[in-house]
C-alpha cells in the first residue's frame, strides 16, 4: 500500500488529535509547514507530520491482527509470513506496534479470542480518548465559570452575613401554616 506524500488538513488533524480549526491556526501562526494546492486547499507534509507527532513525544502506534483459517495454513508458516509483512509494513510507515494477535480461527468463528483482545485494546483506547475529551470539556466550562461562580457564592455570603447582623433571620419571616 503507497503511503500519501500530503496530507490534507482532516486527514492531518485525524492524525495529530486535534480540529481541523487548530491546523488552521498552526498554518496561519507558521508552526506547521503547509503547501497550498491550486485551488488554495492546504496539504500538510506527511514527513513534517511524523515528525511532529515524534516531536511531542506521541508515535504512531498500531495493533497487529493476524489471522489464517486453517491449521494447514498456520503449519506451513502463512501466519508468520502474514505477521512478519505486518510488521515490516508497520515499520516504514513509523507505527509503534504495540500488540501482535495471530491466531488460526475461522473467519465465521464469533468466539475468536485474538479478535475479542483487538476489539478490546480499541475499546480501551476508546475509553481513555473519551475520558480526555470530557477533562478537557469539562476543565474549559468550569473554567470559564469559575469567575460567575466564585462571585455569585461571595455574594450570596455577603447577603448572609448582613441578614444576620441586622438581627434578623428567615425564622422570623414565615407565616404559621394555619394561617394561610
Amino acid at each position: 500500500m503507497k503511503q500519501k506524500a500530503y496530507l490534507s488538513a482532516g486527514e492531518a488533524a485525524r492524525a495529530l488529535g486535534v480540529s481541523v480549526k487548530t491546523i488552521q491556526r498552526w498554518d496561519k501562526a507558521g508552526l506547521l509547514p503547509v503547501i497550498r494546492t491550486a485551488t488554495n486547499q492546504r496539504r500538510i507534509p506527511a514527513d513534517a507530520l511524523h515528525s511532529l507527532l515524534k516531536g511531542q513525544g506521541k508515535s504512531l502506534r498500531c495493533a497487529i491482527y493476524a489471522r489464517v483459517s486453517s491449521a494447514k495454513q498456520e503449519h506451513e508458516g502463512n501466519l508468520t509470513r502474514q505477521a512478519e509483512r505486518l510488521q515490516v509494513e508497520a515499520k516504514v510507515r513509523g507505527y509503534q506496534v504495540v500488540a501482535l494477535i495471530a491466531e488460526q480461527a475461522s473467519s465465521l468463528n464469533e468466539k475468536r479470542k485474538g479478535m475479542k483482545k483487538l476489539l478490546a485494546l480499541i475499546d480501551e483506547e476508546l475509553v481513555q480518548d473519551l475520558l480526555a475529551s470530557v477533562t478537557v470539556f469539562s476543565g474549559r466550562l468550569y473554567g470559564s465559570r469559575a469567575k460567575r461562580v466564585r462571585q455569585c457564592v461571595l455574594d450570596c455570603l455577603k447577603a448572609e452575613e448582613a441578614v444576620e447582623s441586622d438581627g434578623t433571620n428567615s425564622q422570623n419571616h414565615q407565616t404559621p401554616a394555619g394561617s394561610l
